[in-house]
């Protein structure tokens, strides 16, 4: 678990700095923390995500984003447990994220 909250600290800082870099040059942009919207089982380090409640929280946290002209900032690789610890998705788990957030909001 320790290594899951460590390993957090990269993806979490680079999509609040991209966000930010993104406003500053004139894009409407906010920034979305992945584990408030990826939810994944408890295997720490190798954690696979829970379709479902992730889903349910794109649509809440993200969708609002895209409707209003917004450009969503998210990490990836990085998630939480539906009680609320801190995962990550393993190797490839960056691009398996965007997987999983392109699947679930129907992009195309």
């Amino acid at each position: 678990r320790l290594t899951d909250a460590a390993l957090s600290h990269g993806e979490r800082l680079s999509s609040l700095v991209m966000a930010r870099l993104l406003g500053q040059r004139g894009l409407d942009a906010a920034h979305v923390d992945a584990r408030d919207v990826l939810v994944t089982d408890d295997r720490f380090t190798e954690a696979a995500p829970r379709f479902g409640p992730t889903n349910e929280r794109l649509e809440r946290l993200v969708r609002p984003h895209a409707a209003d002209g917004r450009v969503a900032v998210m990490g990836g690789f990085i998630a939480r447990t539906a009680d609320g610890r801190p995962t990550t998705l393993g190797r490839g788990g960056s691009d398996f994220s965007a997987s999983i957030v392109g699947a679930g909001i129907g992009a195309g």
